[in-house]
């Protein structure tokens, strides 16, 4: 069973180049983690391998589970307080209860007459609020399934759902450009809150439950007084649609993902931006904080998870095994997994500590003296293999090998036929290209 397993995750991280070049299959076994079974077997029956890498491998996949079972796309995911189970909604029409440690799933809600855009769980885990394409709120029953409450009133598309921290209050977002707060257990609503030009694309509470936040269409993100339905402030700053808002644990800051396929934290006091976190290379679809407000997670149309760090911005790790937009992320609320979900119809749980990810960080400069200077000569010379975009390539331009992202970088350097490449994550990779060489 490991081995199945092992080899579900092996397509899930390699489908892109497999499917494209299915002779490459045996090049990409040697980026697998180092305490891969697929990777052990393939050693033990290759006698002469295509490549071998030997240093920065990851020593594990990573990847913990997919779960699968909705008929369309996956738009929202997310774990309840005690982490036991996970819930999802779909553009399918539905929700589905799962269980968090064997991927089983549990209970399927059906009711909303569109696509589910939104779902979360109450803070005491025993509701679920989802909102939808048919402009409804719906409140559920998250042990029997059962729907209690229809929240009507929204004129257009119901994109974000969120509870408040005491569980007594619902806000939502949606296309008619407004936010509006419900009583979560009576469904009357409360305060309708205007002042968004453009379609309200994500809302969240202050962890006091004082302030909403709401992100837009029209590239700003708002902050509300909850008791008056005051606008407290605007952020500007973005340069496209605000895709997903959140607050840290704290209420100081504010993290916004966009189109414009950035990251922004904020001083929600002053409103001032903090800082800016560039990294992805296509449309942020959602953000979040770790519970220790230390970490943020970001999901984009790039097919990648990131994470970075919120005291200086960098960028801590990237998790890659989606094969379309990831349009959801969430940590545990202990912060060891995070779970994304993609247009693929899937859902991938992370673990975010340990040797799992085996990323090398820290100073690239011991790797890189095992490897032996370059004489006068050679550096002046064409290099005999080098990394170009997504290849290995040598001196005469031909594609050697193919390398997964996570292995690229710009910094890189070859003797004779050990390449050795420093990416932005700081991991040095190691390759010996001498087997490509006997090959040939």
């Amino acid at each position: 069973m490991r081995l199945v397993a092992d080899t579900e995750c092996f397509i899930l991280t390699f489908y892109d180049i497999v499917a494209r070049h299915p002779l490459y299959t045996y090049a990409s076994l040697a980026f697998t983690p180092t305490t891969s079974p697929l990777r052990k077997s393939w050693e033990c029956e290759v006698s002469c391998p295509a490549l071998r890498v030997l240093y920065g491998l990851d020593c594990g996949w990573g990847l913990l589970k997919t779960l699968e079972g909705h008929r369309d796309w996956v738009t929202s995911v997310v774990f309840p307080p005690d982490g036991t189970c996970i819930a999802s909604g779909s553009y399918d029409g539905t929700i589905r209860i799962w269980d968090a440690t064997t991927g089983t799933e549990l209970k399927t809600l059906e009711g909303h007459k569109g696509g589910v855009t939104s779902v979360v769980f109450s803070p005491d885990g025993t509701r679920i609020a989802s909102g939808s394409y048919d402009m409804t709120v719906r409140i559920w029953d998250a042990t029997t399934g059962t729907e209690l409450k229809t929240l009507g009133g929204h004129k257009g598309w119901v994109m974000s759902v969120v509870f408040s921290p005491d569980g007594t209050r619902i806000t939502s977002g949606s296309y008619d450009m407004t936010v509006r707060i419900w009583d979560a257990t009576t469904g009357t609503e409360l305060k309708t809150l205007e002042g968004h030009w453009g379609s309200i694309r994500s809302v969240v509470f202050s962890s006091d439950g004082t302030r909403i936040a709401s992100g837009s269409s029209d590239k700003t993100v708002c902050i509300w007084d909850t008791t008056t339905g005051a606008k407290v402030k605007t952020l500007e700053g973005h340069k496209g649609w605000v895709t997903s808002v959140v607050f840290s644990p704290d209420g100081t800051r504010i993290a916004s993902g966009s189109n414009d396929k950035t990251v922004r934290i904020w001083d929600t006091t002053t409103g001032t931006e903090v800082k800016t976190l560039e990294g992805h290379w296509d449309s942020i679809m959602s953000v979040v904080f770790s519970s220790d407000g230390t970490r943020i997670a970001s999901g984009s149309s790039d097919k990648t998870v990131r994470i970075w760090d919120t005291t200086t911005g960098a960028e801590v790790k990237m998790l890659e095994g989606h094969q379309g937009s990831v349009t959801s992320v969430m940590f545990s609320s202990d912060g060891t997994c995070i779970l994304s979900r993609s247009d693929d119809s899937t859902m991938l749980t992370w673990n975010t500590t340990g040797p799992s990810l085996g990323v090398q960080e820290g100073s690239v400069k011991a790797p890189l003296e095992q490897v032996p200077d370059h004489d006068q000569d050679a550096a002046d010379s064409e290099p005999p293999y080098q990394l170009v975009g997504e290849w290995i390539v040598d001196d005469g331009g031909t594609k050697i090998c193919w390398v997964p992202d996570q292995y690229r970088g710009k910094v890189q350097a070859c003797h004779g036929e050990i390449l050795v490449i420093g990416t932005m994550h700081g991991r040095v990779v190691i390759i010996d290209l001498a087997p490509m060489r006997l090959r040939g």
